[in-house]
């Protein structure tokens, strides 16, 4: 997962245990997949966050991202996917 990745930058080769100082936070980076992806795509009237008007393009996840370690996002699952409002995936 991308979110991940960002989240967690670091250089294993020198022997980085940690999410290094300069790394991301998760509000950070979720609203640059989200308000601020929208604001560089000149959408941000139409999508990006959830408001009266918007389009409802949203997944539910199993947990938190704003609790969850760094190290486990990658476990995060997708419950379920909404796009413009409708159920395009759903989890059995």
């Amino acid at each position: 997962m991308r979110l991940k990745s960002l989240l967690t930058a670091c250089v294993f080769a020198v022997g980085c245990s940690e999410a290094p100082d300069d790394s991301a936070d998760i509000d950070s980076l979720i609203r640059g997949f989200t308000i601020d992806a929208a604001y560089q795509l000149h959408m941000e009237d139409e999508i990006g966050s959830l408001e009266i008007g918007k389009k409802a393009d949203l997944v539910v996840l199993d947990r938190n991202l704003f609790e969850t370690d760094p190290y486990e996002i990658h476990k995060v699952e997708a419950l379920m996917t909404l796009m413009d409002g409708k159920v395009v995936f759903q989890r059995d």
